[in-house]
């Protein structure tokens, strides 16, 4: 970033155009003013502590030495204190009294240059007398001088000025009669600045920074990146004047008693400290609104009163008269607390991770809030290692022979009752992938556990890789209760499992007690989001895409999370894993990297002024182009999106257009980005990018991949039929249902890659029987020219490829088995056994892998190996090559966790991890006030969420109040409707769907700011031309003066006119077709017969879509009359058709398929040809083909077409 030096011709400018100062300051004060002013140095130290001028000028932690350099890192760069010792040639020595005052009230310096009001508080000081300021300045002669010299801002053009535009006025003070009030008054707006930092900031989507007097002193994070806690009354009052007076301004500790954290309000409280008692109770009556008696004030023990006689400045009256009633005289207290600048940091443990998000002032926030969650009596312990409980004598004999402590053995029946028999209990849905019966039965079960050997039972390996369970996560002490039991378990005749537990206690754990419930209320809320609003976060943008050298602006895009609800945290964490930008951020990032075909893990980089709510991404880290980038963020057809093989139509269908892009010429500071960029969309939101990203067609755009696997392992150099025809491949097969994803037997089998990494395939099965059992035929694909075993091979129905990227992430593929791209798979053959409401049972390539595959390779034990050892069926040599790919389970563990462990060691490198109850890295997991859920998928999973008031106004970058007044001057009464049912159901305390708010997002954004949207297809063809010749910073900087003028002008919409949009029509008189069959689960050679109903006449077609995805329609002549009538019930066959409808083979979830039209089927028909190329063209099954040609003519008929439809499963 380069320094710039001021212009004062253009702060001159914006200065008369903005009207920066009030007209109190914009009066300077003449040469010679004041020259012959004696100052009251005893007031002017008074006043240095009360201003806390240290708390910026002094270094190395002396209240002494002001010689500057301290850097402030705010927003928009570096700014450096300067030194203001009386150093005739580097400090403010040769200054006459003009010059400081016109610096100290005005912001002027010495050579008309001004200072940046939003950090040197002149605006308040101008509320200062002049011989107050005087005063100060005589004191500050009396201390020692620095030769140092003053550092150059280290700030952006822009960046000045935008901080120019910041130095904001300030009322004068209002008159008060009461003394003590008069005097709080005048510390606390006037010498204290404390508004400046305390009181929020009405910052909008514009660059305006005022405070915000509606809510005065209610906390905010300010520039400087620390979050100011609130002081309003009602929380002073809680707390008491002792808190404020002795904690807060005496021992740097906050009104709660714990340790301030903020460097600048530690020096603050110091420098406060000596001040009179008589101040600080004043500042404290006058925030509270209320005048306090000295004498009723509690002095704590230790400290040191004396009463002094002492004459005060001209201002705020004395500060005795009502207080203490002996004008003249004040209290001042000793308090000899050492207060350093720096906390000591707490002691870090096993689970605290680095913090890289950049959001130091959110955490400063969520500090604050976990503080005021604490009890009045805080007992929380830090985290601390404990033995494993000492073994108490056996008595119940339990599995395998050993005597297991009942204690034990309760402790492992509640693990196993909370943790796994909701789902793995008989007759629940993953009972075949593992049974959790009673403890006895599963001490029986291999597939379960090995007695005596915990590290060896899937049952606890499972749950220590972080594999299990779902949601919330077992504590180490219930996780050791579990391996105890298994160790108890192993049998005592054999003298090794029970010595062992004997001879080697338990590995010790790590143990956190919380606090007890908090008894009071809540002062801090927690925060709703991170990052600035719409204008400084594009301005933090700019500022910094203009570090980046010119030729590379066109690879740079970014990611905002603006927009994401921040998880709440527990506040018993530490490090990184107590931020909630942690886990936004990490989400993020593991998506973006496992889309990525770059070599290397490359996280995005947080901009600075976010609060780390913006990430910038290089497209070169991740082998992407911009026209990647482009077909995402407008939904254009270009080279990226062609090389899936997906046609224009297909394209189309899929690719959901982001609807969220905002005009670059609609707004100035949007323009400058995407001019530099090159993108018409430089900045795109990550919760949506995450949602649409992870499917087809982007998914398959961003990793390149095709229609057909065997592209995909041609480019990964890995020849499939030739390694299996050479046995040098690992499998594994799982029987029936045990796979968690199929009610049927599935085969894995594992490739090494040339370059590294593994190819993991797996082989679904729609059947158990023929030559669909593994058991019988554990040898194949059909398509080999002869198996390694010369078996007779299976015949499957597709599967699930997971693969390494270069990066040591991993990509996911479905296929059919003939090897075609399938972008969601058949729910006959995979699905989810158990999945949350609204979010559907299909697998969807990608989008649903993450959530399962969250740590890698998913161990399954085989369940073959031993088939093929007891079947007499085989020859030695036969048996030899089966066994050499069915390796037994303890080398096919060792393989699960060679590749778990690659896969998490790069997931590591983006802080995208954590450690377990067990000790063990695994893929981070989302706070449990959000379900626990694998990071990428709980972020993503923001578009499944329901929008609050706040929430929706955030959509639009407004406030709720700002966004109900606009939302109701809509002036188009299409979308004037919209918005009073939106409100009316916001403020019924119900909420609104995301898919909605998007929906209606291009049309409402223009009608209630200033910017308008890029409509959907918009910027589907435009590229801009990257690299123009003029300096970003000066387009940088004239945005920014173009955004402030149209924020000094009352609001007018982007757009007025009426818009496009046409409410759909409410269809009363829809069409109802019925479908009733006697059964759904049939036999071969059952009669299919059912009958067919509808309440208006229509032309019928009936298909019936087999499980080997065979469409057929059944003929005229079965159905009869083409007109099914109005209220007709019509048993199909026909009567007198002379034909009869049979099942002649076994199928599952085979469908039969109606569909009528009003008015007769015309161009409407649907074909069965027409329907498999539709199919084929966009990777989905037959079925899904023909109902997806089937809901959009009925969405086009309004209510004048209709669909119905049926399953089967066809039994043996």
């Amino acid at each position: 970033m380069r320094r710039i030096f001021r212009m004062l011709g253009l702060v001159a400018s914006l200065s008369c155009f903005f009207g920066i100062n009030d007209a109190h300051a914009q009066i300077l004060f003449e040469e010679g003013a004041h020259a012959a002013y004696r100052p009251d140095i005893k007031n002017g130290e008074r006043l240095f502590n009360a201003a806390g001028c240290a708390t910026c000028h002094g270094i190395d932690g002396s209240d002494q030495i002001l010689a500057g350099g301290r850097v402030i890192e705010t927003t928009f760069g570096d700014l450096y204190s300067p030194n203001i010792t009386h150093d005739k040639e580097h400090g403010i020595g040769d200054w006459t009294n003009a010059a400081f005052l016109n610096a100290v009230i005005n912001g002027v310096a010495p050579d008309g240059d001004r200072y940046f009001g939003a950090v040197f508080p002149y605006p308040s000081y101008a509320r200062m007398t002049p011989e107050d300021v005087l005063d100060l300045r005589g004191y500050l002669a009396t201390l020692p001088t620095s030769d140092a010299p003053s550092k150059e801002h280290d700030i952006s053009y822009m960046s000045q000025t935008i901080l120019d535009l910041w130095s904001s006025e300030r009322d004068p003070l209002e008159p008060m009669s009461h003394n003590q009030m008069k005097r709080g008054q005048y510390l606390v707006e006037a010498v204290g600045h404390c508004a400046e930092c305390h009181t929020p900031r009405d910052t909008g989507m514009g660059l305006s920074y005022e405070l915000d007097m509606n809510r005065p002193y209610e906390g905010y994070m300010g520039l400087l990146g620390e979050f100011a806690p609130s002081i309003t009354p009602a929380k002073l009052r809680r707390f008491g004047p002792e808190a404020f007076v002795f904690n807060a301004l005496g021992e740097a500790r906050k009104l709660s008693g714990q340790p301030m954290v903020a460097a600048s309000m530690r020096r603050m409280s110091r420098l406060m400290s000596r001040l009179p008692i008589e101040d600080r109770l004043a500042m404290y009556a006058y925030l509270t609104g209320e005048p306090y008696d000295m004498d009723a004030l509690e002095i704590p023990r230790g400290l040191v009163t004396e009463e002094v006689t002492e004459e005060t400045g001209a201002a705020g009256g004395s500060v005795t008269e009502d207080a203490a009633g002996a004008a003249g005289k004040v209290t001042v207290v000793k308090q000899t607390v050492t207060i350093p600048d720096e906390v000591t940091p707490p002691r870090s443990d096993a689970r605290q991770m680095p913090d890289r998000t950049a959001a130091g002032g959110l955490m400063s926030q969520i500090n604050q809030y976990c503080e005021a969650q604490a009890p009045e009596v805080i007992e929380t312990l830090p985290l601390e290692t404990v033995p494993a409980p000492k073994p108490e004598p056996k008595a119940t004999l339990v599995g395998a022979g050993g005597d297991v402590d009942p204690q034990i053995e309760a402790a492992a029946d509640d693990f196993v009752e909370t943790y796994c028999r909701q789902c793995h209990a008989p007759g629940k849905t993953n009972s075949g992938v593992f049974l959790t019966d009673s403890l006895v039965a599963m001490s029986f079960d291999p597939n379960v556990l090995t007695p005596g050997e915990p590290d060896r039972s899937p049952l606890y390996t499972s749950v220590v890789n972080g594999s299990m369970p779902y949601g919330k996560k077992p504590s180490a002490e219930e996780l050791e209760a579990l391996r105890q039991w298994i160790i108890d378990l192993g049998d005592p005749d054999s003298g090794e499992a029970m010595a062992t537990a004997a001879a080697e206690p338990a590995p010790e754990v790590r143990r956190k007690e919380k606090a007890r419930a908090a008894t009071r209320a809540v002062e801090v809320p927690y925060p709703d989001f991170a990052g600035p609003g719409f204008a400084e976060r594009m301005a933090a943008i700019m500022a910094d895409l203009s570090q980046i050298e010119r030729r590379d602006q066109e690879f740079v895009r970014y990611v905002s999370l603006a927009f994401m609800p921040l998880p709440e945290i527990d506040c018993s964490e530490t490090g990184a894993m107590r931020n909630p930008m942690h886990y936004l951020q990490a989400g993020v990032n593991k998506f973006i990297n496992s889309i990525s075909l770059g070599p290397k893990i490359v996280p995005g980089v947080p901009v600075r002024g976010t609060d780390g709510s913006v990430l910038r991404i290089d497209l070169r880290d991740y082998r992407w182009t911009p026209g990647h980038w482009d077909a995402l963020t407008t939904g254009a057809y270009n080279r990226a999106a062609e090389r899936t093989a997906f046609s224009a139509d297909a394209w189309r269908d899929l690719a959901v257009v982001y609807p969220y892009a905002i005009d670059p010429a609609s707004d100035p500071m949007t323009g400058v980005i995407s001019e530099a960029t090159g993108a018409v969309v430089p900045v795109i939101r990550g919760d949506w990018m995450l949602r649409f990203a992870s499917e087809a067609p982007y998914y398959d755009m961003f990793l390149g991949l095709t229609d057909q696997i065997s592209d995909l392992e041609r480019r990964l150099g890995l020849d499939v039929s030739f390694e299996i025809q050479n046995g040098r491949v690992i499998r594994a097969g799982v029987g029936e249902g045990r796979s968690g994803v199929s009610d049927h037997n599935r085969m894995l089998e594992r490739f090494d890659l040339p370059r590294g990494g593994y190819y993991w395939k797996s082989y679904d099965f729609a059947e158990d029987v023929g030559r669909q059992s593994l058991v019988l035929h554990p040898d194949g694909p059909p398509e080999l020219d002869r198996t390694y075993s010369g078996t007779e091979p299976f015949e499957h129905d597709g599967g699930e490829m997971i693969f390494s990227l270069p990066n040591g992430l991993q990509g996911f593929y479905l296929s059919t088995a003939a090897g075609d791209r399938l972008t969601i798979g058949p729910t006959s053959i995979v699905s989810f056994r158990k999945r949350q409401i609204g979010k559907g049972v299909e697998i969807v390539n990608a989008r649903s892998c993450f959530d399962c595959h969250a740590n890698g390779i998913i161990s399954k034990s085989d369940q073959i190996r031993d088939q093929i050892i007891a079947a007499r069926r085989y020859d030695r040599e036969t048996t030899d090559r089966l066994l050499e790919m069915y390796i037994d389970n303890d080398r096919l563990s060792q393989v699960y966790q060679q590749d778990r462990s690659a896969y998490l060691s790069s997931l590591s490198e983006l802080g995208a991890t954590e450690i377990n109850v067990g000790g063990q890295p695994v893929s981070l997991i989302a706070p449990d006030s959000v379900g626990s859920g694998e990071i990428f998928t709980y972020v993503a999973d923001q578009h499944f969420e329901q929008l609050r008031l706040i929430d929706v106004a955030r959509e639009f970058h407004l406030d709720p109040e700002v966004f109900r007044d606009r939302a109701r001057r809509i002036a188009d009464p299409a979308l004037a409707q919209v918005m009073r049912d939106w409100l009316s159901r916001l403020d019924s305390g119900l909420t609104i769907h995301r898919s909605e708010v998007g929906e209606h997002y291009p049309r409402l954004l223009g009608r209630m700011t200033d910017v308008r949207a890029l409509k959907p297809g918009e910027g589907a063809e435009a590229r801009i031309v990257a690299g123009a010749e003029a300096d970003i910073e000066e387009k940088a900087e004239q945005a920014v003066l173009a955004k402030a003028r149209v924020g000094e002008k009352p609001f007018e919409p982007a757009e007025k006119g009426k818009s496009d949009f046409v409410p759909p029509k409410k269809v009363t008189d829809k069409i109802k077709l019925a479908i009733t069959v006697p059964e759904t689960e049939v036999r071969v050679d059952d009669l299919l017969v059912f009958d067919i109903s509808t309440n208006k006449s229509c032309e019928l077609q009936i298909f019936y879509v087999e499980e080997n995805e065979t469409v057929e329609e059944i003929i005229p002549e079965i159905i009869g009359p083409a007109i099914l009538e109005a209220g007709e019930t019509r048993r199909i066959p026909f009567r007198d058709s002379g034909f009869r409808l049979r099942f002649d083979t076994p199928g599952k979830g085979e469908t039969m398929f109606a569909f009528c039209r009003v008015g007769g089927l015309g161009k409407e028909r649907l074909h069965a040809d027409t329907v498999l190329d539709f199919a084929a063209e966009r990777s989905i099954t037959p079925l899904r083909g023909i109902s997806q040609e089937a809901v959009a003519r009925v969405q086009k008929d309004e209510g004048q077409s209709g669909f119905n439809f049926v399953t089967f499963n066809v039994h043996p």
